[in-house]
């Protein structure tokens, strides 16, 4: 296959490829896996690794179903194997640089969190290939903001108990111009892409929405803490985290520390105690 040759010409003729992953897993000196493999084969990728004796680390979002992430996890604490979600973003500077803001005590104590995510990189990949079925992925909140609830929950220091959720697709199903069944999407950038309808050769299936919000409550280790995220395709990538601390004096409220890694735009918001 063409992906297996090029993968060759990058890292050399003597790099191990195969077209079945179970060869690759009977390798003796195999100790640990990166699955980046499409979201609905997360669960069978991973187990496998996991039984074989693998530690593994496993792209995000863990699996399409909530059965099928629990298959994972007690798999892997059967095993005793290690496994790592793919949640990067927290090592990210900007993120570690909020969370040491916050930790410090710098802006008071957070009681609530907001992010709004922008997806530039949206209907040019997303939306022609197997991510526009919901059949084989979850929604474009847990996809691609994965990144942000996992952040939000770091940052605010709990974990979701309440969350209402909603979306709508809203662009990408009015596009007519679609490729086949068996082909794969043209997913490179190209200025002519937008604005999104004017896009060519998407999926021929698109139920997966492209407008997502959520607001979460984040308990038990901060009761009451609240978080808010946005998530929508657009032609500009586009982070934005804001933290509203207990404490406030002035208003509006005083910026504290602008951030602005490369196409990310962070906003820190401080008011000054007594």
């Amino acid at each position: 296959p063409k992906a297996l040759d090029t993968f060759r010409e990058k890292y050399g003729a003597d790099a191990y490829v195969t077209d079945d992953y179970r060869k690759l897993l009977e390798e003796a000196d195999v100790q640990a896996v990166f699955v980046c493999s499409p979201d609905y084969l997360h669960e069978e990728h991973a187990i496998a690794a996991i039984e074989a004796g693998a530690d593994v680390y496993l792209e995000k979002p863990i699996a399409i179903t909530i059965e099928s992430a629990d298959r994972i996890l007690r798999a892997a604490c059967v095993h005793k194997r290690k496994l790592y979600l793919g949640h990067t973003m927290r090592h990210m500077d900007f993120v570690l640089k909020m969370k040491e803001l916050i930790d410090s005590g710098e802006i008071g104590e957070v009681k609530a969190g907001w992010c709004r995510h922008f997806v530039s990189y949206g209907g040019d990949a997303y939306f022609k290939d197997w991510h526009a079925e919901r059949e084989r992925q979850t929604s474009l909140l847990l996809q691609k903001g994965a990144h942000d609830i996992d952040v939000l929950h770091w940052l605010c220091g709990g974990f979701s108990t309440r969350v209402h959720a909603f979306g709508n697709l809203t662009v990408y199903n009015q596009i007519t111009s679609r490729h086949g069944n068996v082909d794969r999407g043209n997913t490179s950038w190209h200025d002519t892409n937008w604005p999104p309808l004017n896009q060519k050769g998407m999926h021929p299936i698109i139920d997966v929405e492209d407008l997502s919000m959520m607001l979460i409550r984040a308990v038990p280790l901060h009761p009451g803490r609240l978080a808010q995220l946005h998530c929508h395709r657009h032609g500009r990538a586009h982070r934005e985290f804001r933290r509203q601390p207990r404490r406030l004096r002035g208003s509006p409220l005083e910026p504290a520390r602008g951030l602005q890694p490369i196409r990310r735009r962070t906003v820190l918001h401080r008011a000054r105690g007594r």
